[in-house]
């Protein structure tokens, strides 16, 4: 199989070293394993790779593309910072204001 190149992943790697991803058990078609937390555990469906930020690669699929990882992210912080904006006017207030 020849794969398409992809700037986004290393799916290239099938026109490259077809061994070493059949070796990691991937179908063709497929550079990596999805990575995305769900319910505590990775997803684990055949996937792409895809460079994130440093040093990482990240590993996702149809399900969970790397914006929902992205998204989900954000969320969380926006939550965690209303929380700590909540909490710091509660502790600066004057009492009977």
């Amino acid at each position: 199989m020849i794969a398409r190149p992809n700037k986004n992943c290393y799916c290239n790697l099938w026109n490259e070293n077809p061994e070493a991803l059949r070796g990691q058990g991937l179908p063709e078609g497929y550079c990596g394993f999805c990575d995305t937390d769900v319910n505590g555990r990775p997803c684990g469906r055949p996937g792409h790779l895809h460079s994130g930020p440093g040093p990482f690669t990240v590993g996702y699929c149809d399900d969970h593309p790397p914006g929902y990882v992205l998204h989900f992210g954000c969320l969380v912080l926006a939550g965690l910072l209303l929380i700590g904006a909540i909490v710091v006017f509660l502790a600066t207030r004057t009492p009977g204001a």
